[in-house]
């Protein structure tokens, strides 16, 4: 995921670039393989995917509102039309998608809930497309889309100690009485039908996949059963 504002040696011919699978966009040669690697590791995949990533936005020209945002990247869309397509066709398949409880920083600042904000319009847009997808089969009472897709965030529990947990009505002090602490998920990478995985730096994001932004990198391994 970078551009040729960022790096020597594309090709300066459009249409010798387009050969080499880059794209060309605000006067600049584009190389978008890691969003093209993810969006075909999901369109092949046959029974579940499974996902680790700092962030999740994307797919914003499906949402119900706020559809010019600009997250287009196409991820979390396909991952929903997978689910449809494989309930229509009377087959399993599952996603499982694991993200921070809230991304770095403050988790009541103004940056942090926006992202959070974001995040629940994808996961909405998602939901909504595997639930419409069961009610043109005739299944949304026989199954939910939690059934096909599920976000989980991780978390740790300490064991008790002598010490006596302070009283302060502060979320710090109701962490340490409860010794609950969220694990930060920093990883970014895909799973696919245990054969196929993409790992590397790039998000789940517009930032990480567009391409003339942050500049990425990453890698896809094939390793049949």
């Amino acid at each position: 995921s970078i551009d040729s504002n960022s790096v020597k040696g594309f090709p300066k011919d459009p249409k010798y670039a387009t050969s080499k699978n880059l794209m060309c966009g605000k006067n600049v040669l584009i190389d978008m393989s890691i969003h093209t690697a993810y969006v075909k590791a999901i369109r092949a995949a046959q029974h579940f995917i499974y996902m680790e990533n700092q962030y999740f936005i994307g797919s914003s020209y499906n949402w119900n509102a706020h559809k010019d945002i600009g997250a287009n990247n196409l991820i979390p869309m396909e991952i929903a039309l997978k689910i449809a397509e494989n309930i229509k066709a009377n087959e399993r398949f599952a996603a499982y998608i694991v993200l921070p409880m809230w991304p770095e920083g403050v988790p009541t600042g103004a940056a942090t809930q926006r992202i959070l904000y974001w995040q629940n319009k994808t996961m909405q847009m998602m939901y909504g497309t595997i639930y419409n997808a069961l009610v043109e089969s005739g299944l949304q009472d026989k199954f939910s889309p939690q059934d096909y897709l599920n976000f989980f965030c991780l978390g740790n529990r300490e064991m008790a100690n002598e010490a006596s947990p302070s009283n302060d009505n502060t979320p710090q002090a109701s962490c340490r009485k409860s010794r609950r602490f969220m694990i930060y998920v920093h990883s970014k990478g895909m799973v696919v039908d245990d054969e196929y995985v993409v790992i590397g730096s790039a998000n789940i994001n517009q930032r990480s996949m567009e391409g003339t932004r942050d500049t990425e990198i990453a890698m896809g391994a094939y390793q049949p059963q």
